[in-house]
């Protein structure tokens, strides 16, 4: 479905993808805000 998407829809395919990016971004930075300076290695 997706690969037939990208042959005749290729502009929702490129926005698609980029919206995968973006939440992904947003994802890995709510880890590391979540962290809040913690180090993960306790000696």
């Amino acid at each position: 479905m997706m690969l037939m998407s990208l042959i005749s829809e290729p502009l929702f395919f490129i926005v698609w993808l980029f919206a995968i990016v973006v939440v992904l971004t947003i994802h890995e930075f709510s880890h590391a805000l979540a962290n809040n300076g913690r180090n993960r290695k306790r000696r």
